[in-house]
């Protein structure tokens, strides 16, 4: 029975991103449609503490798969009883360690955009590969997906290569291909985000797709 939600992704799972209301999100909203998931995601809501929804704004799938890990091991009492739900960003985005007097020393950091797009791509299957071996070795409910499918905007905001080689290796089952950003289309927040509607709608979709694989 899943009675925790644990979310990572960038700035389209993020709460906030130009919509009013943290409760106009797909997080939230999808929340509601699991009673058990509903009274915790309210909870952890006010404080935004990380518990519920680990996205950052920004976030890179270095530090998406990074961040998990961790949850993952701080959290080994809530596993069993654990959805994850995993937004995978564009690939040009990357961290790195620093030196330095601050709590959180992982400074965030872009590839260069070269037309090396097949490599930096590559790596984030690599992440992506890894935490799906992770999930399964230790029997946990996840899915995951893109926020945006085909992304290719001039400022190095490019998603997934899906003709890479290490596509095989995906378990489809637990991989939605499709992404919040087109959904929305042009539904778009001043911020160039999912609105309103968009966001109801992907909650629905994505809902859909949790029934699918059997997580009720």
């Amino acid at each position: 029975m899943i009675k925790h939600l644990f979310m990572n992704g960038c700035s389209h799972t993020a709460l906030g991103c130009g919509v009013r209301d943290n409760r106009d999100t797909w997080t939230f909203l999808l929340s509601e449609q699991y009673p058990l998931l509903y009274n915790n995601y309210l909870k952890n809501l006010v404080s935004e503490n990380g518990q519920v929804n680990g996205a950052v704004a920004g976030s890179s799938n270095k530090k998406i798969w990074r961040t998990t890990i961790d949850w993952i091991l701080k959290n080994e009492d809530k596993l069993k009883e654990t959805l994850f739900i995993i937004q995978w960003t564009y690939v040009y985005r990357t961290e790195n360690y620093i030196e330095s007097n601050k709590e959180d020393n992982w400074e965030r950091c872009y590839f260069s955009h070269t037309d090396e797009w097949e490599y930096v791509s590559d790596e984030s299957w690599k992440y992506i590969l890894t935490l799906q071996s992770l999930f399964k070795n230790m029997g946990l409910k996840y899915v995951m997906f893109e926020g945006e499918v085909d992304g290719d905007n001039a400022d190095g905001y490019k998603s997934l290569n899906w003709d890479s080689r290490y596509v095989k290796y995906i378990d489809m089952k637990y991989f939605f291909k499709d992404g919040i950003m087109n959904t929305a289309g042009d539904r778009k927040t001043k911020c160039g985000h999912a609105n309103e509607e968009a966001n109801k709608e992907w909650s629905e979709k994505l809902y859909n797709f949790l029934q699918g694989v059997g997580y009720e």
